[in-house]
Parts: structure tokens; sequence; C-alpha cells
């Protein structure tokens, strides 16, 4: 394997993403977490190579590696998409919000200009 100052800018990238499932203190959520992210990329470790290996094998493609693939997959990993969809349901009741609001006062402004051009004070 190569040491971390070797890597590519993509092996970078890919392994890094693996290795945030493992935490800070290796432990044994950590690789459990980090084996059932295996599962769901459907990366097979395998023999003679080290997970790393293993990993940066099954994102290899003839031009490098699939960056996409990989981001894809961690975008579909159940607990990100769950909070991807969170994120988005929030930002689509903040517009809903302010598109109210700006209604409301677009309404309010037709008003005031009504009053102002029957000649009512305001």
């Amino acid at each position: 394997m190569k040491q971390a100052a070797d890597l590519t800018e993509d092996e970078a990238v890919i392994l890094a993403w693996f290795a945030d499932f493992l935490g800070e203190d290796c432990d044994d959520n950590g690789i459990k977490s980090l084996s059932a992210y295996l599962d769901h990329c459907r990366v097979k470790l395998q023999k003679g190579m080290t997970a790393g290996e293993s990993i940066l094998a099954h994102y290899r493609n003839p031009l490098g590696y699939d960056i996409d693939r990989a981001a894809m997959d961690l975008r579909t990993w159940p607990p990100i998409a769950a909070r991807i969809l969170e994120l988005q349901s929030a930002e689509a009741e903040r517009r809903t919000a302010a598109e109210s609001r700006g209604r409301a006062n677009r309404r309010k402004r037709r008003a005031m200009n009504g009053h102002a051009q029957a000649g009512y004070p305001i």
C-alpha cells in the first residue's frame, strides 16, 4: 500500500470517505460501520491486498478512479441519504415561507398604493 504522501488526490478522497467510517478511535462501532459501508458499496476485500488497496481497486477504471461512483455510493448510504432529504425538506419549507412573506408584502404594498392613488391617507 502506498504511503499517504504518495496517494493521488482521487485516491486520498476515496480512502478518506472510507476512513471517516472508522472514526478517530477505530473501535468496534467504527469497524462495524465501515464493514456495513463496504457492503453497501459492494467492495470485496481481496486476498493479498490491504483494505485500502481493495477499495481503490473497486473504483479504478481505465482513466483513473471513478469519483462519481464513489460519491454516489456515499450519497446513497441510508444515513446520508436521509440527511440529504431532511436538508432538502428544510430548504423547501424555508423557500415556501419566504414566498408566502413575499406575497403578503406585495398584497400590502398594492393595498397601500391603491389607498394612496385614491387620495386616502396612508
